[in-house]
């Protein structure tokens, strides 16, 4: 898949939010493009934002606005300068937001602020549960 990803010159991932209120959360695509450092266009809705940052990480446009999907787009295309550069700094991001050493300590931590007078957890200890 990053290969494949590699080889495009935009991802585009126009995301709505339907009328019953489905969505998607952050979709991995999304996070996976950006890590293969092709630059982005989505929509700005539901946690999208997280990672593409208009102008910064990526363009984002209103859900179910065709023209200024196809204007971020040309942007895109037009200036492979700047495309490149939100591509990269997407990258950086995801790598900072999402690296799983990372996650996993600030997870711990989580854990261990607030065990405060409950059993100690020790990471190096499997519990079976019967």
């Amino acid at each position: 898949m990053p290969d494949f990803l590699r080889s495009g010159d935009v991802f585009v991932i126009p995301s709505v939010v339907d009328a019953s209120g489905d969505r998607d959360g952050l979709p991995n695509v999304v996070i996976e493009a950006l890590s293969c450092r092709l630059p982005v266009v989505a929509s700005n809705v539901c946690a999208i934002p997280e990672v593409i940052r208009d102008g910064e990480t990526g363009f984002l446009v209103p859900q179910g606005d065709p023209s200024a999907l196809a204007e971020a787009v040309l942007k895109t295309v037009r200036d492979r300068t700047k495309a490149l550069e939100m591509a990269e700094n997407g990258r950086q991001l995801v790598w900072r937001q999402f690296d799983l050493k990372e996650s996993c300590g600030r997870m711990l931590r989580l854990f261990k602020e607030h065990s405060v007078g409950r059993p100690t957890f020790h990471a190096d200890r499997t519990t079976h549960l019967g």
